[in-house]
C-alpha cells in the first residue's frame, strides 16, 4: 500500500503551473516525489483535478498496485470518490482517473488538510523557480528539508 499526497501551484498571468507529488510506503518512509510543469491550465479548479491525474499516473509508473491518494481539496474529492456522472468542468478529469484507476486493484482518495500534504504544496511551489520536470527517488530536494522538519 502506499500514499499519494499530490499539490499545485498556479501562474494565472501566464497559464502555467507546476505539480507536486509525493509517493510513501505503508511506514510513512519516502519512495519517490516529483514535478511535472504544465501550459495552458484553464483554472486553478482544472488544475487541482490534474494534480490527482498526475499522482496517480506516477504511482501506475512507479507499479503501485494499492494506493491512496491525498488531496487538500475537499471538493476534487469528493468529486472523484463518486462515480456519478459529473456535469462540471471536471468531468474529463473524472473520466481520465476511471481509466487509469483501473490499473490499480486498490485505488481510495482522501481529503487531508494542507498541514498533512505540506510536502507537495512545497515541492509545486519549488517547481516554480525550477522551470523544468524532476524525480527524486527516496527523497526530496535538499533545499526543502529544513522547511519540512520545522513544520513537524
Amino acid at each position: 500500500m502506499v500514499k499519494i499526497n499530490v499539490d499545485a501551484a498556479f501562474d494565472r498571468v501566464a497559464r502555467s503551473s507546476v505539480l507536486g507529488v509525493v509517493v510513501r510506503d505503508s511506514n510513512e518512509q519516502l519512495l519517490s516525489s516529483c514535478i511535472q510543469l504544465n501550459n495552458a491550465i484553464a483554472s486553478c479548479f482544472a488544475l487541482e483535478a490534474q494534480a490527482v491525474i498526475q499522482g496517480l499516473t506516477f504511482a501506475c509508473d512507479l507499479g503501485c498496485r494499492h494506493v491512496i491518494l491525498e488531496r487538500d481539496s475537499l471538493t476534487v474529492i469528493s468529486k472523484l470518490r463518486f462515480n456519478n456522472e459529473d456535469l462540471s468542468v471536471l468531468r474529463p478529469y473524472i473520466s481520465e482517473k476511471m481509466g487509469i484507476s483501473r490499473n490499480f486493484t486498490l485505488c481510495q482518495f482522501v481529503f487531508t488538510p494542507r498541514r498533512g500534504n505540506v510536502v507537495a504544496h512545497l515541492l509545486a511551489h519549488f517547481g516554480k523557480s525550477l522551470n523544468i520536470d524532476s524525480l527524486w527517488v527516496e527523497e526530496i530536494p535538499s533545499s526543502l528539508i529544513p522547511l519540512v522538519e520545522a513544520d513537524r
